[in-house]
């Protein structure tokens, strides 16, 4: 009596928990609702060519493949593999079920998979699915799968989202992951190994576990039973060495569909993301970078490369590495990366100059300055290791001179330079101007290619600024002026000028082409980034070279020896089919003949003329006031006329030290004598150095009050002279060749007075 109590209690228990489970299933189908991952997108290049389906939620890589595009060895193995009577039942393998349940409960062995393709299916459109308890859930679902689909669209969509290993889904996928080819190209080993790896991915990946060429040849002598291969097909199969070789994988623009997947997140329908992307040129500039640092890693283990269609933005190629799989570094996007610029920041600091008045021909000083940073004091030197004395902008931007920018950047104002920079986008600048000091013309600061691109952009769209992009449908703002066309169009020419460039560059390297290109090159210090950035009235080409980790790069080669080379090979291909266009010329700007040492309009006594370009009202109005001629009596007693250069007092203790015909030099070329009888005075001594507007700081190393100025005067003529310092009487000349003041802070005037205290000569100068 007792035990049938017993028994009834149990049996009402039992049906409790029966309709208690069965409830909550049925409460868990109801929300189950659909698939979270079904919405995927197609993402397609400009031209509706495919580059790869992502799937939105789960993150995992894949790239569809159509059922008809799969071999059917692949096909084979995964069915033999997972499903060998997938063609016969509905959804759930009865039989394997049972025979799971009695190996595992009655027969104490490990079970047999009885999990269908359609049941895996559905486990990986309903992740949850994979509950044990959930499991009569989960048949349900393959059942409805089954009906809904047929029995090849199950295949195919199982096929292209099974998951490998490294957020890896989809054969296509596996097979270029783990063997480097298209799942098109596999052999029957392969394939049966591809089919074997789901099952344990982290195990069965290596080449080293025996396992796995037992598991793959085990599938293969089933594979044999279906006598779809002959005899020597599978031994040779049974014997092929197994090798799993991951070489670059084909699929393209990595970087951006990872953007896409980030920004549209949540966003997307079923249907296809149509990108700006260029596949051909995209595949072209990523494996011509991965080639370039497989080969050169001395070069620099990283990269990056932007292409850009100046018409509207569009990106038509984007490779934010060398290798989007490489465990070290090749996910970290470095067109977004923050790294210092270098010299690529030139152009825009002589693009203002040229809006507050200067032009291509305006001469700035290439000498030995002295700048004052928060750090302490700055002495520049050029990339050269040398000085010129003075440049002409044209020549200074093409050239990259250091000495030259830094001047401009000191006379236009930090605060200026800085605001303009920001205006054209480089929004990563975000210290005050007093931080980053007149280093901003060198690259003081960090930015992005992106940034630097969208600029160089501008340039090409003759001062139009417009937003990158790369989805066709992303609506393009509205362009903003930057600068004026003629300002940018002038800039553009001198980038774009091989001769004025050969000094420094020579002629023929990689920012010369057989069609007209504007070219800019930057090295950050100590060698750590290389930029090279080109541009068309069609396209911008933008290169960064460097290493990862910021460590200087190996080979302290110019960047024209290094992102130069890909953007040069890069342009080359935009242009391989067609013919390439310079900027329009604007009305505004005129030629006209200069003297190629002043920069003003050529007299009868330069030797050395050129042409040069200028906006139409901001000309030079005079002739060459450096250039002179005199006549003398040599020792002979015959007259002479004699041409010589007489140039700016901050020059003129250049001059002494170089080849330039003084007239000193020229006189001395006549009999010896410097100062001949017959020969007119210099109406205005000369003060050498220190050269007007000059600025100095203090050593901190030193102190302040053993530190002096040395004045350098002309002593030929200052006999009787007084030298002033802020209008007061310092000394008498009387022949000095050489003056020292005692240091001290802000601004002071130099002068020369004669004995009735009129000045001679005046000079300028700033101690920090």
């Amino acid at each position: 009596m007792i035990l049938k109590l017993y028994l009834k209690g149990f049996g009402l228990v039992g049906i409790a928990i029966s309709v208690s489970y069965f409830m909550w299933l049925c409460y868990s189908y109801n929300i189950l609702g659909e698939s979270k991952i079904k919405n995927s997108i197609h993402i397609l290049d400009r031209h509706n060519k495919t580059m790869t389906l992502a799937l939105t939620t789960s993150g995992d890589r894949s790239i569809f493949i159509p059922l008809a595009e799969i071999p059917d060895t692949v096909k084979w193995a995964f069915i033999i593999s997972e499903d060998k009577r997938f063609y016969d039942h509905s959804g759930v393998d009865v039989l394997s079920f049972f025979r799971a349940l009695f190996d595992g409960v009655i027969g104490f062995r490990k079970p047999r998979g009885a999990s269908t393709i359609p049941m895996q299916y559905s486990r990986i459109l309903w992740p949850q699915l994979s509950n044990l308890f959930l499991k009569p859930l989960q048949c349900v679902k393959a059942i409805s799968l089954t009906q809904k689909l047929s029995k090849g669209a199950l295949l195919e969509g199982y096929l292209n989202l099974i998951p490998f290993a490294r957020q890896t889904a989809g054969v296509e996928t596996g097979a270029r992951l783990f063997f480097g080819k298209s799942v098109r190209e596999l052999s029957l080993a392969q394939a049966a190994m591809l089919a074997v790896i789901p099952r344990n991915p982290k195990a069965y990946s290596l080449a080293s576990n025996p396992e796995s060429i037992i598991k793959r040849n085990n599938l293969i002598n089933k594979m044999s039973k279906l006598g779809l291969w002959d005899n020597l097909s599978i031994a040779q199969a049974l014997d092929e060495p197994l090798k799993f070789e991951r070489v670059r994988d084909e699929v393209s623009s990595w970087h951006v569909i990872r953007n896409i997947l980030d920004r549209k997140h949540g966003l997307i329908e079923n249907g296809n993301i149509k990108t700006t992307i260029d596949l051909s040129l995209q595949r072209f500039a990523e494996k011509l970078l991965f080639e370039e640092t497989r080969r050169n890693s001395y070069k620099g283990d990283s990269g990056a490369i932007l292409v850009v269609d100046n018409n509207d933005g569009s990106i038509l190629a984007y490779v934010g590495s060398p290798d989007f799989f490489n465990p070290k570094y090749g996910m970290v996007d470095n067109t977004i990366a923050l790294r210092s610029p270098g010299s690529a920041l030139k152009p825009f600091l002589y693009a203002l100059a040229l809006e507050r008045g200067y032009t291509l021909s305006s001469v700035l000083p290439d000498l030995p300055i002295s700048f004052k940073v928060p750090r302490g004091v700055f002495s520049p030197r050029n990339y050269s290791e040398s000085f010129s004395g003075h440049k002409q902008i044209r020549y200074a931007l093409a050239n990259s001179q250091n000495i030259p920018a830094l001047y401009m950047a000191s006379v236009l104002g930090e605060a200026l330079v800085l605001e303009k920079l920001h205006t054209l986008g480089f929004s990563h600048l975000t210290k005050s101007e007093d931080f980053y000091g007149v280093g901003l013309a060198l690259g003081n600061g960090e930015v992005t290619l992106q940034e630097l691109v969208k600029a160089y952009v501008t340039l090409a769209r003759l001062g139009m600024s417009i937003e990158l992009k790369y989805l066709v449908d992303e609506p393009i703002k509205r362009p903003t002026r930057i600068f004026s066309e003629k300002i940018a169009y002038l800039i553009s020419e001198a980038l774009s000028d091989p001769i004025a460039r050969s000094e420094e560059f020579g002629r023929g390297g990689s920012l010369e082409f057989d069609f007209k290109v504007a070219a800019k090159t930057g090295t950050s210090s100590q060698y750590r980034d290389h930029w090279a950035v080109g541009y068309t009235a069609q396209f911008t080409v933008g290169v960064w070279r460097g290493n990862a980790d910021g460590h200087p790069i190996a080979s302290k080669i110019p960047a024209a020896m290094n992102a130069g080379d890909i953007m040069h090979d890069v342009m080359v291909k935009l242009y391989e089919s067609k013919q390439a266009s310079w900027l329009h010329r604007p009305s505004e700007i005129v030629s006209k003949r200069v003297c190629s040492l002043s920069g003003e309009l050529s007299d009868h006594d330069c030797e050395a003329t050129r042409e040069e370009l200028f906006v139409v009202s901001n000309q030079p109005n005079k002739k060459c006031p450096w250039h002179k001629s005199m006549v003398v009596t040599n020792c002979g007693g015959e007259t002479k006329k004699i041409t010589y250069v007489d140039l700016p007092s901050i020059f003129s203790e250049w001059a002494e030290t170089g080849n330039l015909p003084t007239r000193d030099r020229q006189l001395q070329n006549i009999c010896g004598i410097v100062k001949p009888n017959k020969i007119e005075d210099r109406e205005t001594p000369l003060i050498a150095e220190p050269h007007d507007e000059a600025i100095y700081a203090f050593d901190t190393n030193i102190p302040i009050s053993h530190q002096q100025l040395r004045i350098v005067l002309d002593n030929t003529f200052n006999a009787g002279l007084f030298l002033y310092v802020n209008d007061h009487r310092y000394i008498k000349v009387n022949g000095k060749r050489e003056v020292f003041w005692p240091m001290s802070r802000g601004k002071h005037k130099l002068e020369l007075r004669d004995k009735d205290g009129k000045t001679k000569d005046l000079v300028s100068f700033r101690v920090y």
